[in-house]
């Protein structure tokens, strides 16, 4: 997943208007939601913080797994525990916010999940840059669009 995402979740210069906007929440004329390419900001900071905590329960799991490897001390195993233990916790809770996200949270995500497209107006309104860039790349105008690769 991470080779296969890692292009289209690198900044941009929409993620910082889609931060100023707090994802189109703060919009003074509310009535639009903040620029957004096929990942808007809020998503590509949840990419990221799945990857940073994925590699740090993957090496703090290493440690606990096979204690006193390279020099290391029983107050490191400690350690090692501590940190293992509250990035679970934290990585817990930032999964439930995504499947909160995720099912009612956000008005068609959850249907997208289940059939793997959203509605073209959907689409032009919580990602209208992605929808620019597949109507310039396929010429033509869909009524639904796919929401992953």
């Amino acid at each position: 997943m991470f080779l296969m995402w890692i292009g289209r979740n690198l900044t941009t210069a929409a993620d910082t208007e889609w931060l100023k906007l707090g994802g189109g929440m703060f919009d003074p004329s509310n009535n639009t939601h903040a620029p957004a390419h096929k990942f808007n900001a809020g998503q590509k900071i949840l990419f990221w913080l799945i990857v940073l905590a994925s590699a740090a329960m993957i090496i703090s799991g290493f440690m606990l797994l096979f204690p006193f490897y390279y020099g290391l001390t029983v107050g490191n195993m400690q350690l090692a525990e501590i940190f293992h233990g509250v990035v679970g916790v934290l990585f817990v809770a930032l999964i439930l916010g995504h499947i909160y996200l995720g099912t009612v949270g956000m008005e068609g995500a959850f249907q997208a999940m289940s059939d793997g497209n959203v509605d073209l107006n959907w689409a032009k309104e919580h990602h209208n840059l992605w929808v620019k860039e597949e109507i310039q790349t396929s010429g033509t105008k869909r009524e639904a669009m796919r929401p992953a690769e």
